[in-house]
Parts: structure tokens; sequence; C-alpha cells
């Protein structure tokens, strides 16, 4: 995605403005940073405990604003170090997204995707999945290739450990053997 302000020179100075955090209903976390080029970069959390990543990325603001945003590697490790708390699964969230959000100005300062900041591409294609659950409001039964609204061949679901057995061969019949089911036991 083009910034309206387009590339910057690598000698050309540019600061860190502002953080915003935006909690969307389905509880999605995005984080924007701004910069004074006029170059913003989005970054994306954890949804599990949306308040509280959103209310993090604010915290890390006394820090980045003012800042270069480039240094991106320099960035995550003063975060990472600098909090008073020592990791876990917001602290994670909340470093991801901030990260994200850099890598994103600093791939439009130098016009250039952040896939090839990151050593260029790793493969010519990549596989996508619907996630099927309650929580996410979809049916596994209405998804994949029996399915007039979606072309999957690979679906995922988190399950709990009494219920994957079940669940799993209720999908199988379901789809057949030309769907491959992913199971997300969430770190159980």
């Amino acid at each position: 995605m083009s910034d309206p302000q387009g590339p910057i020179g690598p000698n050309e100075a540019i600061k860190v403005t502002n953080i915003e955090t935006f909690v969307l209903k389905n509880s999605w976390v995005f984080v924007k940073i701004s910069t004074d080029a006029g170059i913003t970069g989005w970054g994306e959390m954890l949804k599990d405990d949306a308040k509280a990543c959103a209310a993090g990325a604010l915290e890390v603001a006394g820090y980045l604003v003012g800042q270069d945003p480039r240094p991106v590697v320099h960035h995550w490790q003063a975060i990472h170090r600098g909090a008073f708390y020592r990791g876990g699964p917001i602290k994670t969230a909340i470093s991801s997204g901030i990260d994200m959000a850099l890598w994103d100005i600093t791939g439009k300062c130098y016009g250039v995707p952040v896939y090839k900041l990151l050593g260029g591409p790793t493969r010519d294609r990549v596989r996508v999945y619907g996630e099927v659950s309650e929580k996410t409001g979809v049916n596994a039964m209405k998804v994949g290739p029996k399915s007039s609204r979606n072309a999957f061949k690979y679906i995922e679901s988190p399950l709990f450990v009494d219920e994957v057995v079940e669940r799993f061969k209720a999908l199988r019949d379901h789809h057949g053997p030309g769907v491959d089911i992913g199971v997300d036991f969430h770190g159980a």
C-alpha cells in the first residue's frame, strides 16, 4: 500500500508523532503509528484481551513518540527489555502490533514492500484457510468445497482436547477427504 507522501530518503529526518489503537466489535485490535512525514503504519494485535492490548500499545507512545521509526529492531529490543513485565501473551501482542506498524512505515519510507526489507519472498504462494468456530460465528459445516460461499481446501477449528475426536469425525464426514482439517488446541 502506498502512502500519499511517497518514499523518503534514508538520511531524511522522520519522527513518530502519535500512536492510536482501534478495538473493533469483533475484538480485533489495530494500532496506527503516525509520523511527521505523513507516513503511517498499521499493525494488528492479539484479540483475546483487546482492551489490555490497546492500553499497552498506548503506553509505548511515551517511548516511541519523537523517535525515528526506522530502526525497527532497536525499538523492539527497547520496548521488550525496557518493560516492567517480562513477557506473556499481552506483552507479546503489543510488541508484535508495534513491530508490524514500524515495519510498515519503514517499507513506505523506502518505497518497498516489507517482505523485501525482510529478505525477499520465501514462497510463491500462500495457502489460506477459513477459521470456523462458534466464536467467529461461522459453522464448520458451511464452509469448504461443498459450499457456494467459500472455496477453502483447508479449514481450522479451535477445539478442546475432550471434543476433538467427535468434532474431527463430524468435519471429516461432512467435508470428505478432499479438505485438510487443522485443529487448534490453543497451547493445550
